[in-house]
Order: C-alpha cells, then sequence, then structure tokens
C-alpha cells in the first residue's frame, strides 16, 4: 500500500521542506521529496509527526487508573486522536498492587484499538513523598518494595516509572528499573540536591513534571530541580499550560537545558476535552473550573491540557513551531527509547498529523487517516 501527500510544508521535525510530497508505504515513510505525483492535496496546510503524549492519565471521559476493560481503554486510545496525538503511555496514579497488576495485565492483552498507539505503561508511583503527593490518594503511597517492581516488570509493559529517591530502597529499584531497561524518573520527591544527583548516577534518565511535586531549588539547596537541571543525559517533563508553570519557567529550562531534552507532557487527566464540572484521578476527586483541575483545597490535580494546545503554548512564548513540535514528538520518542517514532524520514514510522497553522486537523497512524475534521 502507498500513499503520496502533498502539502506546503512538511516538518522532518527539524527540517521544513516547503511544498513537498511525502510518500508512505506500508506504514512506514518510504520518501520526501520537493515534488513529484501525489495522491492526496493539502496544498494549504502542513505535515508534523505525531504527538506522543508519554505522561497522560486519561481524557474524554476515560481515567486510566479506573479502566475496567479494553473497551475503555480503546475509547481512551480513539479519544487522543483529536488532539494529535499518535502515541501515548497511559499513566497510573499511585493506586493498591492488585489494581496496577489489573492494568497493566489490560494493556499487555490489548492489540491493535483502532486509536493512539499505546507503548506501554507509565507507572506514577506508588513509591513517592507523601509530603510532595500532589494529589494522589494517601493510602496508595508507599516505600519501594522490589518484589512488587519485578511482578509489574514480569508484564512487560511498564515503559516509565516515578519515584523519590530519598525514601528507602529507592536507589536499589532505579537501579534495578535501569537494568531491565525501564526509565526510572525521579518525582514526587523531598530529595536533596545530593541524593538526586546520587539517583542519576544509578540510571534515573527523566524527571516528572520538573518543579512540580518535588522540593524547590534554592541557591543554597538546589534540590531535584538543580541537579536534573544539570544533568545532561536526563531528560525533562514539562506540564506546559501557563498554569503549573509561568512562562518565564518554562523559558529559564529551554534556556539552560536546551529543547533537545524537554519532553512537553499534559499530566491530564479524564476531564481533558469535556470542559468543566467533577471528575475522578485514581481514588481522588477533582474539580475542574476554567482551565484548572484541582482538590477541594485547591491543590493543583493534573490537568485538562491537550498536547496540541501544548505546543501552541510554547509557541507564543516565541519559540519556533519546528522546536515546539519537537518537543511533543521526536523528543518524547527519543525519551523512551523509541528513534523510529516522532520523525518523517525514510524508516520512520508513518504517524503524523496535518495542521492548519498548529490546529490539528488530521491525524494517521500508520499512514491510515483516522481522524479527519475536512469536508
Amino acid at each position: 500500500m502507498e500513499l503520496r501527500i502533498r502539502a506546503d510544508a512538511v516538518y522532518t521535525p527539524y527540517t521544513v521542506l516547503h511544498d513537498a510530497v511525502l510518500t508512505i508505504r506500508n506504514g512506514v515513510v518510504a520518501s520526501l521529496r520537493g515534488s513529484g505525483p501525489y495522491d492526496v492535496d493539502r496544498r494549504g496546510y502542513s505535515i508534523a509527526p505525531g504527538y506522543i503524549d508519554t505522561h497522560t492519565h486519561g481524557c474524554c471521559g476515560i481515567d486510566f487508573t479506573n479502566a475496567a476493560s479494553l473497551k475503555d481503554l480503546a475509547e481512551l486510545a480513539r479519544g487522543y486522536l483529536k488532539f494529535g496525538v499518535t502515541s501515548l503511555l497511559p499513566t497510573t496514579v499511585s493506586a493498591k498492587h492488585e489494581r496496577i497488576l489489573g492494568l497493566l495485565g489490560l494493556v499487555k492483552s490489548a492489540g491493535d484499538l483502532g486509536g493512539a498507539r499505546i507503548l506501554g505503561v507509565n507507572l506514577e508511583g506508588p513509591y513517592i513523598n507523601r509530603a510532595r503527593r500532589g494529589a494522589q490518594d494517601p493510602e496508595a503511597i508507599r516505600d519501594p518494595n522490589p518484589a512488587e517492581v519485578r511482578q509489574y516488570l514480569s508484564y512487560g509493559v511498564v515503559r516509565v516509572m516515578t519515584l523519590a529517591p530519598e525514601l528507602p530502597g529507592a536507589l536499589e529499584v532505579v537501579e534495578e528499573l535501569a537494568s531491565a531497561g525501564v526509565i526510572a524518573s525521579v518525582g514526587h520527591t523531598d530529595a536533596d540536591y545530593a541524593t538526586t544527583k546520587s539517583a542519576v548516577a544509578a540510571g534515573a534518565s527523566r524527571a516528572t513534571h520538573l518543579f512540580n511535586a518535588m522540593r524547590e531549588f534554592h541557591h543554597r539547596e538546589p534540590g531535584p530541580v538543580g541537579a536534573l537541571l544539570e544533568a545532561e543525559d536526563v531528560y525533562l517533563e514539562l506540564i506546559v499550560d501557563l498554569i503549573h508553570l509561568r512562562p518565564e519557567a518554562v523559558r529559564l529550562v529551554l534556556g539552560s537545558a536546551g529543547h533537545r531534552r524537554v519532553v512537553l507532557i499534559t499530566d491530564s487527566m479524564a476531564a481533558a476535552g469535556l470542559g468543566e464540572g467533577e471528575f475522578k484521578l485514581g481514588g481522588v476527586r477533582v474539580i475542574v473550573k476554567g482551565n484548572k483541575a484541582t482538590l477541594e483545597d485547591g491543590t493543583l490535580a493534573g490537568s485538562v491540557l491537550t498536547l496540541d494546545k501544548a505546543v501552541k503554548n510554547v509557541a507564543s512564548l516565541g519559540v519556533e513551531p519546528k522546536i515546539a513540535i519537537a518537543m511533543a514528538s521526536r523528543v518524547p520518542a527519543l525519551s523512551i527509547g523509541r528513534p523510529d517514532l516522532g520523525c518523517l524520514k525514510p524508516g520512520c514510522i508513518a504517524d503524523f498529523v496535518v495542521l492548519e497553522g498548529l490546529d490539528v486537523v488530521e491525524t494517521y497512524v500508520g499512514g491510515e487517516n483516522k481522524m479527519s475534521i475536512l469536508k
């Protein structure tokens, strides 16, 4: 099967080819040329790699931690398409051991769900610091348990795990995760600078929503923020809804770490895409007003951000569109060891979006149009 699409611009993402033809063969990019015959005319639009949300708890009414069936999982996977998301890591909040095992089994049994690709699972907890739990259920939070971790890893679908490195036994778990090829991410932590550096040395290679739910930076104790910004081999998640972070904080990270280490995430919950109301995040009640999700006491509780909006927000700060796009596509792909995703060059999997400006109008997965609002 071959498909050739002509567009005003194609983002690879770092190179932009104008008036170009993208050729897809058997679900993979075969060529990208400046001219030639085409089957689909998208002049007036741009094409970019599909967005990859590596930290999202849900959207469109479905909370991943509470998912009960493959039907729920399929509805979730399809829901992300309207936001240009072609791949994701559905993300848990801290939960009981049996609930986590059930979710891992559910994802392991899932085939093609007809929507965005599910690349595995991101476990945000349960081995986090209660003092920095944010909106997570304190009843489900616990110290690292090596036997539990081995059970989780046995399913073969865990890709990322967040933990607080100051907890007893946490550094040993970081080592075990790294040895198994699973990404250990530092988050929900009260660790100091030295402990965080030890976690990076032990194999931690990611920061869970940098700044949020972690000890603050201080000029005499830089804490996890300072250690993670400084570590050149650590990817940095940012929630750019302009609520969790001020624009100045986003610019500070980009100026310090560079854009090739910054992974745009949503940290979204079931309310994303639905508007105001009351929703569940794991076992916790969340209230959404405007674009802000909080607990009853005002604590931020995930977000209602979508990844297409995150790209627009970054671009609104003066970042080049191709860089904003890369931080939602290529960088997330590389951060989880998938160099075949988030790119539009020969050999890359043909997951892409058709954009009008930065608005998503079509979403393709494996070269197949899964969502279109074009007439």
